[in-house]
């Protein structure tokens, strides 16, 4: 309810903005408030984290002249007018200019780029890049607030336990779980952010749950947002085709040398659009998803990235922050509406008792659905890290990873060749994002076999997706140990890749 789903589902009757309920049906509290959630994060990140002077001063400036050089030389021979005679005319003095540009453009940068444009664009471009971030900080603690109703439910259940033994009415237990669902959310919602300072209770220490992983948080957040949000691509896009591009092109028109043509300094500002693109489309795998687009690397992006130091400075000064201050990061998400959240575990209360007795039934014949189906139910949405192979060569293995290209290399523990065919391998090396994790599905469109009938080795080509996922919350985990329902297991992958239920 908090992130899914993304779009309204339901008859879209009657709606007040940023509220997720409408006549009949729901949207994600996250997805509603975007713009509002986004703001938010914006002016923590902009006003609190991140100087745009100190990030450019950073750049060596002939080194990253020399970075650009090429693309901007191209575009002139290519753009402007007698564009192969400029090209030439302008080879001897084109590096000397470029660095009176970026050298301009690290004393200027506030002015000619709008940091809050560049993040709330990132964010609201594509909703699911602000559900993945609070999702991916507040893993931990959306967590506990799913097990937090196991165990609390447990202890407010004996109480049920002895009104029924007591007062056996079938209206006890509609009642008992409407207060059960009540109070395990408040509870939860509770202990996640408060007391928000830390607090001594004689021997023990209290304080909020994310409070309290402030530092470890803090090194999720700055590389989610170095590398999906400030990205050196989008810090270019926003500078040429920002709300003050007649202020770059106006920066770079005033430190090129007057007898150049106005036509090729545009061209020059084209060279470094360029570098934006061409676009890199990844499709996901549901046709019901739109098509996310992310710019291919460059040189430039590289040593940008590093030399801006984006993710170091927001690690560091998130861990400066006071918890107040820090606080802010993800109870936005559980701030809006949190009444509604905490009375619909109430409502959910009492229809679950119902609807658990109607389910179980249909289940007790099949035992691995059932435990499959209970280990989806508690362990949550989004599990799934989704690799779309490029090229392979045995274990070796080269695709996209959240429409980056990257390699892994695959590995395979005899000992746990009783998991199945597919949860036996895991990644032995590449992406920070897939350390420790384990091949749980895949799929082919053809539906020929991913593996070689004889080796029971990995035969993938162009075209293949695999699903990993961490064995301690894989939920497909369980599905891997019944390697006979291959189609079922890429399914519910597809469905985790989706956040359903």
């Amino acid at each position: 309810m908090l992130f899914y789903p993304i779009e309204y589902a339901g008859v879209d009757l009657y709606r007040q903005k940023h509220v997720p309920y409408g006549l009949i049906g729901w949207q994600g509290v996250v997805p509603t408030k975007a713009d509002v959630m986004a703001a938010r994060l914006t002016d923590i990140v902009t006003a609190k984290l991140l100087s745009l002077p100190e990030a450019f001063s950073r750049l060596d400036a002939p080194h990253f002249a020399a970075l650009i050089l090429p693309s901007i030389e191209e575009s002139i021979r290519q753009e402007a007018p007698n564009g192969a005679a400029w090209a030439l005319l302008l080879k001897p003095f084109l590096h000397w200019a470029l660095c009176r540009v970026v050298r301009a453009l690290q004393r200027d940068i506030s002015e000619v780029l709008d940091l809050e444009e560049v993040v709330t664009d990132a964010f609201l471009r594509d909703v699911r890049v602000l559900v993945e971030l609070f999702q991916r900080v507040g893993r931990r603690e959306l967590d506990f607030l799913v097990i937090s109703g196991l165990y609390f439910g447990f202890l407010l259940g004996i109480g049920q336990m002895w009104i029924w033994a007591h007062v056996p009415r079938a209206w006890t237990l509609p009642v008992a779980g409407a207060v059960v669902g009540y109070v395990t959310n408040w509870v939860a919602v509770k202990m996640i952010f408060e007391p928000v300072e830390p607090v001594m209770v004689g021997p023990f220490l209290l304080q909020g749950m994310f409070e309290m992983r402030q530092p470890e948080v803090s090194v999720e957040f700055a590389e989610f947002i170095a590398s999906r949000v400030l990205t050196p691509p989008r810090v270019l896009e926003g500078l040429c085709d920002g709300q003050r591009q007649r202020e770059f092109a106006a920066l770079v028109r005033a430190n090129v040398p007057f007898i150049v043509p106005d036509s090729v300094v545009a061209a020059a500002v084209s060279g470094l659009r360029n570098l934006v693109g061409p676009w890199e489309i990844v499709i996901f795998p549901l046709k019901s998803r739109k098509l996310a687009k992310e710019p291919k690397s460059h040189e430039a992006h590289v040593y940008a990235a590093e030399a801006l130091g984006i993710e170091a400075t927001l690690s560091h000064r998130l861990q400066l922050l006071s918890p107040k201050e820090f606080e802010g990061l993800l109870h936005p998400v559980f701030q809006e509406d949190e009444i509604i959240l905490i009375l619909a575990g109430g409502v959910l209360g009492v229809v679950d008792w119902r609807q658990i007795s109607d389910a179980l039934p249909s289940l007790a014949g099949d035992a691995p659905a059932a435990e499959a189906a209970l280990q989806l139910l508690t362990l949550g949405n989004n599990l799934a890290e989704e690799v779309n192979v490029t090229s392979s060569n045995g274990r070796s293995v080269s695709g996209l990873l959240r429409g980056s290209v990257t390699s892994l290399s695959l590995g395979r523990n005899p000992a746990d060749q009783n998991w199945g065919q597919w949860a036996s391998f895991f990644v032995t090396s590449g992406p920070p994002a897939l350390e420790g994790h384990r091949l749980v599905a895949g799929k082919r469109e053809s539906g020929e076999p991913l593996f070689d009938q004889a080796t029971g080795e990995p035969a993938l080509r162009a075209g293949d997706t695999l699903y990993f996922a961490m064995p301690d919350r894989a939920a497909l985990l369980e599905l891997a140990t019944y390697d006979q329902l291959p189609e079922f297991a890429t399914q519910l992958a597809e469905l985790l890749k989706q956040g359903a239920d």
